[in-house]
Parts: structure tokens; C-alpha cells; sequence
């Protein structure tokens, strides 16, 4: 059914419209791609990111208010199908250790300072009651 409606629906999309892999950024740029690749190459070329589809419209979720589609990640061995539109999203990464370690330093001097008020406030109140 799908190869009969295709050329039907080719008549009015714009040529080539199946022709090429189409890949959307996260900044909205799209990408069209018209060799063959597999998702390990674009994985490569962008670092920190993942490579996402839409599934089928069949497998969508409805949650009450909306049909919500099921979104699946592309193995890095999946040849990208021409046709298809792939999202190309950023990775949220743990933030780095040289940031935690950073944080841990300024705890650190906040809790000496803290330290040598507390020392020096003991002293004046010890000087009181010497008095």
C-alpha cells in the first residue's frame, strides 16, 4: 500500500523529497543527506549527541489530550533509510569533575572563614568574661 500511495504523493511534494536523509538539528537546521550512511558516521561528526526517529504513526501513544508519537533512539549500526527524518539531540552530561572540584575548594574556604569568625568570636567572648 505504501509503494502504490508514494508516487501518488510525489506529485505534490517537492522533487526529490524521498530522495534524501533528512536530519534535524537542535537549533532547527536541517540537513539533507543523499549517500548512504549509517548512524555511527553522524554520531561521530557530532560528538555528544544522539540520533532519534519518529516510529510509526500505529505506535503512537494517545495520553488523553494528545496523540503523543513513540520516539526511539538509532543504534549506531542502523543505515538511515532515505525518506526518513532523523533528530540529531545534545546529550545532557553529569557536569565535569573540574567544576566539582571547583565547588568543593569554595565550600571549603567558606567553611574556614566561617572557622576563623567562630574562633575569633570565642576569644572575644572568653576576653569577657577574663574581665
Amino acid at each position: 500500500m505504501r509503494n502504490i500511495i508514494k508516487p501518488f504523493i510525489s506529485c505534490f511534494l517537492p522533487f526529490g523529497v524521498f530522495d534524501v536523509i533528512r536530519i534535524v538539528h537542535s537549533n532547527g537546521r536541517i540537513e539533507e543527506i543523499s549517500d548512504s550512511i549509517n548512524a555511527s558516521d553522524i554520531i561521530k561528526a557530532y560528538p555528544n549527541h544522539v540520533l532519534l526517529k519518529s516510529s510509526s504513526s500505529s505506535s503512537a501513544v494517545y495520553d488523553g489530550d494528545a496523540v503523543v508519537p513513540n520516539i526511539e533512539v538509532v543504534p549506531p549500526n542502523a543505515e538511515l533509510q532515505r525518506g526518513k527524518i532523523y533528530f540529531l539531540k545534545p546529550l545532557l552530561l553529569p557536569p565535569s569533575n573540574k567544576g566539582h572540584t571547583h565547588m568543593k575548594k569554595k565550600k571549603e574556604r567558606i567553611r574556614n572563614i566561617i572557622s576563623r569568625k567562630m574562633h575569633s568570636i570565642d576569644e572575644d567572648n572568653m576576653s569577657l568574661l577574663e574581665a
